[in-house]
């Protein structure tokens, strides 16, 4: 167990005085001051001595606001300008925080020193098999001084020179020492902190089997909350486990929605080319009737105009020959010159028609092979820009999967 040392001002100090003040007009009253000695009950003597732990650390907005909330017990000093006097602890802030004037303190302030004797024997107490050491021969009482209950120098050095005597005849004065001041239960460490000290019990009044009962009855605490923050960790686990579980299916559900929605497109794609594929067909079947109605047309006219040719040759000849009949004897040559003539005319007249007809058949085929030209070219170009969209596609549907990956 680590010692702590404390400063006791044996004499009265005379130079404060207990008129305590509001806390909203500190900053303009200088000769206000924060102490240990002024504490009225447990509260006020322990939020001095935090007070006092952060102004020594340099803690200076924790403490302005702490002076703030907290009951800290204030004081008017009669003689501002008197320093330390006895054996009073005197830490001086910044201008806008009050000081400390502590009764009880030590080198790394009282608060840190208190906290550092639990710990150790915390440590203590956790490493003991047997009884508990019961030796408070070192210990002196801590008797904090108010306005209404003062100090008495007369008590506080008889009970010194008892602590003195006790060294050397431990058995005498143990008792009565330990029945003067509160005594610490080391078996309330991590419980409820108002368990840590317990004025009506001793040391020499538990026995081994009453600490081995409570160290027992500790353990089992212990194993039980072990359970129930396995338990708890449990339970977690599940649920992270559970979540993790749903979004998998979530997932998965997604990627099936998201493959039903591309084959869809691409059935939708299939549809609209087989459709244009079909109308490609019928445009064409169209134009080949077209091309064949024309074809026909065409010939319907060139038997008309044979069959006219015909008649008119016949007419021709009807009249040819009646004149021939009524001038046989005058102009036989004549008319027989005539209608070689006339012959020859008709031969090469056909001669010419067929020729034209040659040639607009030509030009109709050179046309109809163009415009197929012009349809294969289109539907190629189609076909290929079908084939950079399906591959677009693809190339998404393998970055998304890749992601999702």
């Amino acid at each position: 167990m680590s010692e702590f040392s404390f400063h006791v001002n044996e004499e009265k100090d005379d130079s404060i005085q207990a008129q305590p003040k509001s806390k909203a007009n500190y900053k303009r009253e200088l000769n206000m001051i924060v102490s240990d000695a002024m504490a009225k009950n447990s509260k006020q003597l322990l939020y001095a001595h935090i007070y006092n732990y952060l102004i020594s650390n340099k803690r200076y907005e924790s403490a302005k606001q702490f002076l703030l909330e907290a009951d800290v017990p204030i004081y008017e000093q009669r003689n501002a300008k008197q320093g330390n006097t006895g054996g009073i602890s005197n830490v001086q802030g910044p201008k806008d925080l009050l000081p400390t004037k502590m009764l009880m303190d030590c080198e790394d302030t009282f608060l840190l020193e208190w906290w550092k004797c639990f710990s150790a024997l915390h440590g203590s107490v956790g490493g003991t098999t047997g009884t508990v050491n019961t030796n408070h021969a070192d210990q002196v009482p801590i008797i904090p001084m108010t306005h209404a209950d003062p100090v008495n120098v007369a008590t506080l050095s008889r009970l010194q020179s008892e602590t003195l005597s006790s060294k050397a005849n431990p058995n005498g004065f143990q008792q009565p020492l330990s029945s003067m001041f509160p005594t610490m239960n080391p078996y309330a460490l991590y419980g409820n902190p108002q368990a840590y000290w317990s004025s009506n019990f001793a040391p020499n009044q538990l026995e081994p089997q009453q600490l081995q009962q409570q160290l027992q009855q500790q353990q089992q605490q212990q194993q039980q909350q072990q359970q129930q923050q396995q338990q708890q960790h449990q339970h977690q686990h599940q649920h992270q486990h559970q979540h993790q579980q749903k979004q998998q299916q979530q997932q998965q559900q997604q990627q099936q929605q998201q493959q039903q929605q591309q084959q869809q497109n691409q059935q939708q794609q299939q549809q609209q080319q087989q459709q244009q594929q079909q109308q490609q067909q019928q445009q064409q079947q169209q134009q080949q009737q077209q091309q064949q109605q024309q074809q026909q047309q065409q010939q319907q006219q060139q038997q008309q105009l044979q069959q006219l040719q015909q008649q008119q040759f016949i007419h021709q000849q009807q009249q040819q020959s009646e004149a021939n009949s009524r001038n046989f004897a005058d102009g036989n040559i004549a008319f027989m010159q005539q209608q070689a003539q006339q012959y020859q005319f008709y031969l090469q007249h056909q001669h010419l028609q067929q020729q034209q007809m040659q040639i607009l058949q030509q030009q109709q085929q050179q046309q109809q092979q163009q415009q197929q030209q012009q349809q294969q070219q289109q539907l190629q170009q189609q076909q290929q820009q079908q084939q950079q969209r399906q591959r677009q596609q693809q190339s998404k549907n393998q970055k998304q999967q890749r992601l999702k990956k």
